[in-house]
């Protein structure tokens, strides 16, 4: 039979496990809890197309076929860029009182408050907490999408029920580094940001240069079917001279204002925290070659980032039900039994103390082992 003209041909990629041979070494995790600015430590995530690199203060860099999608940090202290999450929580009632916002990463502000990172073999963990909400942010890659994974967590300490607020922060770039370091005022005229009310995603487009065919289009968007508030105006999502540690003030209204130019990604959203409970929600940055390829869905093997299944969250091409987590955090995999990334054991917030055992160079790299209890078994 004749194939349709411009038919997609493909080939289903099918991952095996890795086998175990003598010698070979699994990746261990490693937690850190003195967390500085001055002396960071990175952690690289990739897939071959995105890749991320992650500091353990919370400064990420994200980058797709050699273009920044999110704006590189110059100084960690005082200009840490990357994706920020705040939580504020909310007075519910007379029981309880609103109190002060907080950052689940240690940049931008460095404060004193209780955090740890965890780096793993295909995941980056970042956790905060205190008295009454522990919170937790998850950073990974998918195994063949351009598409980067950011899973968020909050837990109520207390028994009763509580509300928090959970506001994200990016500054997008869709630029070369070299472009952008070049002439970074005049890169950032050239952006453009809207929401995709059909997909309820946000959406980032560069104009092309002279000389380029086209441009590239990065989406954001939830997998879960939740209705947020968002943002473009940098100016009045950010207070001067603070910048980014201006993110930490109470009662950030965003008002969808405009996204040029010059625009910034603010995501904000009220969860309800059942008593000694958790919920989690998980954000998707995805790329496409245009604005008209980002949203829509496709078939299988082509390279829309976003797709709508009926009745069902927004997904990246290729991306399984199974790889979303259904109760809190997923695990990284079992490297004794070769599990696929994202199909771990859940990720309990409950497990937030202290360790029992000893540190691990603690003295002099801020490093210990990770905690079993981190992955109690399902």
């Amino acid at each position: 039979e004749k194939l349709p003209e411009a038919a997609p041909v493909f080939d289903d990629l099918i991952q095996r496990e890795v086998p175990e041979k003598p010698g070979r070494t699994a990746a261990e995790d490693e937690e850190f809890d003195i967390i500085s600015p001055r002396m960071p430590r990175a952690h690289l995530l990739s897939n071959g197309e995105w890749t991320v690199a992650a500091a353990d203060c919370g400064a990420t860099l994200s980058a797709c076929q050699g273009v920044d999608m999110l704006r590189r940090s110059e100084d960690l202290l005082r200009r840490p860029l990357g994706l920020f999450a705040v939580v504020e929580p909310l007075p519910n009632g007379k029981r309880q009182k609103g109190q002060p916002p907080f950052s689940i990463t240690a940049a931008p502000l460095y404060d004193d408050l209780p955090r740890r990172t965890v780096f793993g073999g295909q995941y980056a963990s970042y956790f905060a907490e205190t008295e009454t909400i522990e919170a937790g942010m998850r950073v990974q890659v998918h195994a063949t999408q351009p598409c980067e994974i950011r899973r968020f967590a909050l837990r109520s300490k207390n028994g009763g029920r509580q509300r928090a607020k959970l506001l994200l922060y990016c500054e997008p770039s869709m630029a070369r580094p070299e472009d952008a370091e070049a002439h970074p005022a005049f890169s950032r005229l050239f952006l453009r940001g809207e929401y995709d009310a059909d997909h309820n995603a946000l959406l980032f487009t560069r104009r092309p240069r002279e000389g380029e065919n086209g441009s590239l289009c990065l989406a954001m968007g939830f997998a879960e079917e939740i209705a947020f508030e968002y943002d473009f105006d940098r100016e009045s999502v950010l207070q001067r001279p603070d910048g980014v540690s201006s993110l930490l003030r109470s009662g950030i209204e965003l008002r969808g204002g405009a996204g040029v130019p010059d625009p910034c990604a603010a995501l904000s959203l009220e969860l309800e925290l059942p008593a000694k409970g958790q919920r989690m929600v998980t954000l998707l940055l995805t790329m496409g070659r245009s604005r008209e390829e980002a949203p829509q869905a496709g078939p299988p093997g082509t390279r829309s980032p976003l797709r709508r299944q009926p009745g069902g969250p927004a997904l990246p091409v290729g991306f399984t039900r199974a790889a979303l987590p259904r109760q809190g955090f997923q695990g990284p995999p079992d490297s004794r039994q070769g599990k696929q990334a994202g199909a771990g054991r859940p990720l309990g917030l409950r497990h937030f103390g202290r360790p029992a055992h000893s540190r691990y160079g603690a003295e002099k790299h801020g490093r210990r082992r990770p905690r079993r209890a981190l992955y109690p078994a399902a």
